[in-house]
């Protein structure tokens, strides 16, 4: 495939692969999330930082990039720090993503909104109106999982964030019109390649979606690993050990961090107001399935303090109420932070050891000096509020399938 360079943004374009380059490129989307581009603005002059303009989030999904292309082209030091790859291979999208980035980077006039109806009426002739729909669908769900991840949701937004909520089935609705406005051999050929493109790499995703949302489980007596909030590798190890006897509950919960002298926690006094806002761990417990709204959540600080309420649902915490017997024991290790929660099963409301699993979630939020709050979780949940007991896991006293 043609290959030229686009001097005035360092742009390479290319058919094929991102692969090539030496430096694995990073999704151009990414750039949509909050602090993204200050983030690499502040990198070194020397680093040099690739693009790809046919990606999504974590190279999983396709979506309109001229925007984001726009913005890092306004930049001062975008001449000598940024490079953007595009194919235009894989799709309508990425045909797009190419032809946009050559006119930007280029230093051509470039009006996005009138030449994206330029583009896709010469595509698709009179089903340009629904393409354009289809755009407008992907890269307003691009934008809005970004800003959200960015703001309260920290962790990477991939698929499984992007795909939620029928939102393929708001894509299929505009390629159906699109089909059927479709007036010529041509139209309704390039319809018919988006729509093939399409399905598979919605199967794909929904595959994953189901594979990351499968509830974690915990046996007695092993260790589990914590992945991002959606469900992908952690870049930092957390593990969770379940240990029961006929009196307590004992959850060890071991967090490696690099940086332990710049943990964002202090020594606190119990049910500290703010300890939600410090580096450490959320954890919630559902008693009874059948009242699912009615849970108990503990934050553990890394410095060993301790914060507990009930959950009345709608939000609503009672921090009156007490895990009057809990205790919590913290050790300092070389490079990671232990926490082991003693939770007698009386203050969680048995005499004993329950008969039945308990739904289980744990959050490690991680909050270091000069780093981005992150985010990960025991069982990957979805986008809003850490409590989602449609997500959590199971803690298994026996063992059971």
């Amino acid at each position: 495939m043609k290959r030229f360079l686009l001097c005035a943004g360092a742009l390479l374009v290319f058919g094929g692969c991102a692969g090539r380059s030496a430096v694995k490129p990073i999704p151009l989307a990414e750039l949509a999330m909050h602090g993204k581009l200050e983030q690499y603005l502040s990198a070194k002059p020397a680093e040099k930082i690739i693009f790809s303009a046919d990606s999504g989030f974590a190279g999983e999904m396709p979506a309109p990039m001229d925007l984001m292309m726009e913005l890092i082209h306004t930049q001062p030091d975008s001449k000598n720090k940024f490079s953007v790859i595009a194919s235009g291979k894989c799709g309508i999208v990425s045909k797009w993503n190419r032809y946009a980035a050559e006119k930007i980077f280029a230093g051509k006039k470039f009006d996005r909104q009138e030449e994206r109806k330029l583009f896709l009426q010469k595509n698709f002739g009179k089903a340009a109106p629904a393409m354009l729909e289809y755009f407008r669908l992907l890269e307003r769900r691009t934008i809005s999982s970004a800003a959200l991840s960015g703001i309260g949701y920290p962790s990477y937004p991939t698929a499984l964030m992007i795909y939620e909520f029928g939102f393929p089935d708001e894509l299929a609705r505009a390629l159906d019109d699109a089909a059927a406005k479709a007036d010529t051999v041509s139209a309704r050929n390039a319809v018919a390649a988006e729509r093939k493109l399409f399905d598979r790499n919605r199967q794909e995703m929904l595959e994953k979606i189901a594979e990351k949302w499968q509830k974690a489980v915990a046996n007695s007596g092993k260790s589990s690993c914590f992945t991002t909030r959606f469900g992908d590798e952690a870049d930092v190890k957390t593990t969770l050990r379940l240990d029961a006897d006929e009196k307590n509950m004992i959850l060890t919960l071991t967090a490696e961090e690099p940086a332990p002298d710049r943990r964002r926690s202090q020594k606190r006094p119990r049910d500290f107001a703010d300890m939600w806002a410090e580096d450490g761990f959320e954890i919630f417990i559902i008693p009874d399935t059948a009242k699912l709204m009615q849970g108990i959540q503990l934050i553990v600080n890394s410095r060993g303090s301790l914060w507990d309420a009930r959950c009345e649902g709608n939000g609503l915490r009672d921090t009156k109420w007490n895990a009057a017997n809990a205790t919590v024991k913290f050790t300092g290790l070389d490079n990671a932070w232990q926490v082991v929660v003693t939770l007698p099963w009386r203050d969680l409301g048995f005499d004993g050891m329950p008969e039945k699993p308990l739904l289980v979630n744990v959050y490690r939020n991680r909050m270091v000096k000069g780093l981005p709050v992150k985010t990960y979780a025991w069982s990957p949940v979805a986008v809003g509020g850490n409590y989602q007991p449609d997500r959590f896991g199971y803690f298994i006293w026996k063992e059971e399938k």
